[in-house]
């Protein structure tokens, strides 16, 4: 899925460059590292060395890019104002559904998921809890790096209402 341009770009490994074991691992975890941005978080690199004559090597990168790392479960731990179904709708992450084929929302983004947090705050301030806030937040991978599930542990607060608005002015009328 990505080209190799792309990796050869960000790995620092190049024809007549210095040739150690330590940046080899440092190119795999790179490219590693650009294949769970895209969302593969099942993707696997496997350096090959071939010796060649007068102290030359040839390096290849043999990868196994695996499917994209979807969104099985999202979970709500301490809600008890607003049902997990109301705040699945508020957050941009998705869970997998056969509903959903076209649409990049049930790939785990950690970035989405730091902005799904921003969206919980805002809309529990929005509806008067100014105390909420997110205990933890955590995206554990399954064991075999296929699935993710998000959990979030809240605490909504106090529900604050405005009793009276008064308006005094000094302003002659």
């Amino acid at each position: 899925r990505l080209k190799d341009e792309d990796l050869i770009d960000e790995i620092q490994l190049r024809s007549r460059i210095a040739f150690t074991r330590a940046k080899v691992q440092s190119d795999v975890q790179k490219i590693l590292q650009l294949y769970r941005v895209s969302g593969r978080f099942s993707a696997f690199v496997e350096p090959k060395v071939i010796l060649l004559p007068k102290n030359r090597v040839d390096l290849i990168f043999e990868i196994n890019e695996g499917p994209v790392t979807k969104i099985k479960k999202i979970e709500f731990i301490g809600n008890t104002k607003f049902s997990d179904n109301r705040l699945k709708s508020i957050i941009s992450s998705k869970q997998k559904s056969f509903l959903r084929p076209f649409t990049s929302s049930d790939r785990f983004d950690s970035d989405r998921f730091l902005f799904d947090r921003e969206l919980l705050r805002i809309f529990y301030s929005q509806k008067g809890y100014a105390d909420f806030k997110i205990t933890s937040a955590s995206a554990e991978l399954s064991p075999d790096n296929a699935m993710f599930y998000l959990i979030f542990k809240i605490d909504e607060g106090n529900l604050y209402k405005v009793r009276d608005v008064k308006l005094k002015s000094n302003l002659e009328t």
